[in-house]
């Protein structure tokens, strides 16, 4: 019963606020602090799956012009969570592990003078250092819960046209971080959390978070991220 309470409790404790009325006060935009009991730990081992989606369109002059579509899906494993009254963090975060499912990417590139190059790939990437992380940190001022699957992944293509007739090339894949949404239990001792974020730039936006913008070069981009944490508890430290 008391470990059902406590199951229970932890629930409530990390569910997230519902967005509020475009009027209301900045700070009823924060998300509930994970709040355990005063003295308490809950440590969680997190698994997600993510996909991402960039596209991205550059027009430098008359004839010259720069495309790229990528979608890239990874998993991962974040071990030893620990979630207090005041913050969020892994004991072990150099033991996190990110695995990369699969990959699309094609590219364009056109020159003045008539050149075009053409890159397709389906083979994807990941850093020897990649370490995906799940902390606690400020943001417009407030403790804000803040994921981040990645920080680079590299996308492998093969081109056709230019000088070179046909060549390799690599299409990079920035990670943003990500500010998951309210958390519902799965079963007893199981959580989830899922999480969206999609930034947009257009010539007419002030928006500069787009990876690969190039601000007064940029005709589009999109970058969209989704995907599911799942929290499996495994212990509560008391005192």
């Amino acid at each position: 019963m008391r470990t059902r309470r406590a199951l229970l409790t932890v629930l409530a404790l990390l569910t997230v606020v519902p967005a509020p009325a475009a009027h209301a006060h900045a700070a009823d935009h924060a998300r509930k602090l994970p709040r355990p009991p005063q003295s308490q730990t809950f440590v969680y081992t997190v698994t997600f799956k993510a996909e991402v989606d960039h596209e991205v369109g550059l027009i430098f002059g008359p004839g010259s012009s720069r495309y790229g579509s990528a979608v890239a899906t990874v998993k991962g494993r974040i071990p030893d969570v620990h979630v207090t009254r005041q913050a969020i963090y892994s004991l072990s975060p150099q033991k996190a592990k990110l695995k990369t499912v699969s990959g699309v990417v094609e590219t364009a590139k056109y020159d003045p003078d008539g050149t075009e190059v053409l890159c397709k790939g389906n083979t994807i990437e990941r850093g020897d250092f990649e370490h995906p992380a799940l902390s606690l940190i400020r943001r417009n001022g407030l403790p804000t819960p803040t994921f981040t699957p990645f920080q680079h992944l590299t996308l492998l293509t093969t081109c056709t046209g230019g000088p070179d007739g046909t060549s390799a090339g690599v299409y990079s894949l920035p990670g943003i971080p990500m500010y998951p949404d309210a958390v519902e239990q799965v079963r007893p001792g199981v959580l989830r959390q899922d999480f969206h974020r999609k930034v947009t730039y257009t010539p007419e936006s002030s928006d500069t978070e787009c990876p690969d913008e190039l601000v007064g070069y940029t005709d589009y981009c999109t970058y969209t991220l989704d995907g599911t944490l799942t929290y499996r508890l495994q212990r509560i430290i008391k005192g």
